[in-house]
């Protein structure tokens, strides 16, 4: 029983290695490109706490709040 030698192989990319990667590549950038197509601009429009709504709301805003902490637990 005899031993081959491995050939060492070569390091050298093949043609259908750099096309697949090329590939991948323009596929990555395509999604890339779809995805911050969809994107929406952030709004900067923050609405101030409104403190007298609060007051005349008291009772529900504290019903809801204890409904959803008691949800979580």
């Amino acid at each position: 029983m005899t031993t081959a030698a491995a050939k060492p192989q070569s390091r050298q990319p093949t043609v259908a290695a750099s096309r697949h990667r090329k590939e991948v590549t323009t596929m990555i950038k395509r999604i890339t490109k779809a995805l911050f197509a969809l994107r929406q601009p952030v709004s900067y429009n923050h609405r101030e706490f409104n403190g007298q709504l609060l007051e005349r709301q008291r009772e529900d805003v504290f019903v809801l709040l204890h409904q959803h902490v008691g949800g979580l637990r």
